[in-house]
């Protein structure tokens, strides 16, 4: 027997503490022929006893694209289970039963081309939510911005935190036109920071790297309970944020303002901006980093072109002036520079990208931070072993005999790129 009942009760909406009903926020079954041959099925299978009545004893009330995946699929199922195992025996049952499970084929495959429209037009609010960050010039920015761009989506609240030695730490939100309840999320967010722990929902995110809802967080107990508290949320979606291949932050989003759950729909939605942030950030953190090896790369010369002055103007002193016979003035030679040891080259085509795997650029970045081989693991979530064992590796690979000689080799081989970027025009 389906269980078409429960979904609908589910579906229907929490109550919550202020009498307010919260329904599924899902994209709408716009065409009137398909949400009638939906509403058909569902009517058809409860005559033929493969599904209950809905709450009012009638047929459950079918108007959005997630509830119908949901009904006709629970009407599939039973159906196909009883064609397959002999419940239903020769004769009409056995006909109904399959003719019902070739009517649920073909809604199905209305409904997903129905879905795959919507997804159409959710992929046009990604592009436009991007495009407001379009101009940022720096992370800081880029994170100031990033809450307003995902509610441009369709959600009232958003919130995004990073990723540090395993917390999740809120670096911005927007809780609609709720100016203190926004700074208390960062506020509390910081003075109480919840560990990635496997209790914390958040956590499978960054294992599976997939996005999640989280139903009822109000009743959760293994929700972060500060945060849940002050936004007051019943359910939300979250997504990962990826960076160097792996989880770098999360976005958080729900439908507070509007009194509405978030579906799959949204968890998707919400996934894909997520996604393509990542992408964004990565950029932005990289052209902040090769600017800063620009500036200290013009640093360093500046010290470098002033000392060559003072040692040349020494020279002219001692190698003679108006005051001084020529003949008798000292010969002054240049001391012979040194020729220093240098790095084994490596290969023209991408450098570090050669030598290295993908998981040791990553540390050999960490490396560059300042991060200790403790820090490195709780950074990528490895053991401290692993952690220790890329640094051996990477310090074979590169020739290097200490953490700080590949670290400057790296940073080398970054301005290196980045004057060839910048000589080519980008």
């Amino acid at each position: 027997m389906s269980t078409i009942k429960e979904q609908g009760e589910a579906r229907g909406g929490v109550v919550t503490g202020d009498g307010a009903t919260w329904a599924l926020n899902a994209p709408r079954i716009t065409e009137r022929r398909l949400r009638e041959d939906v509403q058909s099925v569902v009517t058809w299978a409860i005559e033929l006893g493969h599904a209950d009545v809905g709450p009012d004893g009638g047929p459950p009330s079918i108007d959005d694209l997630e509830a119908g995946h949901d009904a006709v699929g629970a009407v599939l199922r039973s159906a196909l289970e009883a064609v397959r195992n002999g419940t239903a025996a020769d004769g009409p049952a056995r006909r109904g039963a399959v003719d019902l499970v070739l009517a649920c084929r073909d809604v199905e495959a209305r409904l997903r081309d129905a879905e795959r429209a919507a997804e159409s037009v959710a992929l046009g609010s990604v592009r436009e939510a991007l495009g407001t960050l379009r101009d940022v010039a720096t992370v800081e920015q880029l994170l100031e911005r990033a809450p307003t761009a995902a509610v441009r989506l369709g959600f009232d609240r958003a919130l995004v935190s990073a990723i540090e030695r395993s917390v999740l730490a809120p670096r911005s939100c927007l809780m609609g036109g709720d100016v203190e309840r926004t700074e208390a999320m960062i506020r509390v967010g910081r003075e109480q920071p919840r560990r990635l722990d496997p209790s914390l929902p958040e956590t499978e995110i960054v294992r599976r790297r997939r996005a999640i809802i989280v139903r009822d967080a109000w009743n959760c107990p293994d929700a972060h309970r500060p945060l849940v508290e002050v936004s007051e949320t019943r359910d939300y979606a979250a997504a990962p944020i990826m960076g160097g291949g792996r989880v770098i932050g999360m976005l958080h989003a729900d439908h507070f303002e509007k009194r509405r759950r978030v579906s799959r729909f949204d968890r998707d939605l919400l996934w894909m901006f997520a996604d393509a942030f990542g992408q964004t950030f990565e950029r932005v953190a990289l052209d902040a980093r090769v600017e800063g090896i620009r500036q200290a790369v013009g640093r360093a010369s500046a010290l470098t072109d002033a000392a060559i002055g003072r040692t040349t103007g020494e020279e002219l002193v001692l190698g003679g002036g108006p005051d001084v016979d020529a003949d008798v003035a000292p010969t002054v030679r240049a001391a012979p520079v040194p020729t220093p040891t240098r790095a084994p080259v490596l290969p023209a085509e991408d450098r570090i990208d050669a030598v290295l795997t993908p998981r040791e650029v990553q540390v050999l970045r960490l490396m560059a931070e300042g991060e200790t081989n403790t820090g490195i693991a709780e950074r990528l979530i490895v053991a401290p072993g692993t952690a220790k064992t890329h640094v051996k590796h990477i310090l074979r690979k590169l020739c290097a005999s200490n953490r700080a000689e590949a670290v400057s080799r790296y940073l080398q081989l970054e301005h290196e790129r980045a004057a060839a970027g910048h000589a080519r025009g980008w």
